[in-house]
């Protein structure tokens, strides 16, 4: 029972989520936070519906480790983001 509720928190918790915004222009894109790069890039292709897109900016994922007060290593994720806009298919053959 642990190991499914386990793989069920991370399946719910290690997918990509995708955030409706504004970009810095004022035109619409979408956030993506994300544990890896590479599904940082999955989710921008499936959200622009496989076409092309910019990478207005973008965050890495990273890890840390540190000693906590009883001398033990922690590591620390940080989910990784990257904001993007769709190109319409006339735009991208320009």
């Amino acid at each position: 029972m642990k190991k499914a509720a386990l793989l069920f928190l991370c399946v719910v918790g290690c997918a990509p989520t995708v955030q409706q915004v504004s970009a810095p222009s004022g035109e619409p894109a979408s956030l993506i936070t994300c544990r890896d790069y590479e599904d940082c890039l999955t989710a921008a292709t499936k959200q622009c519906n496989g076409g092309p897109y910019d990478i207005v900016d973008s965050r890495m994922p990273s890890k840390s480790t540190t000693v906590n007060e009883n001398g033990k290593l922690r590591t620390t994720n940080t989910n990784g983001q990257m904001l993007i806009k769709c190109k319409s298919p006339a735009v991208a053959a320009r």
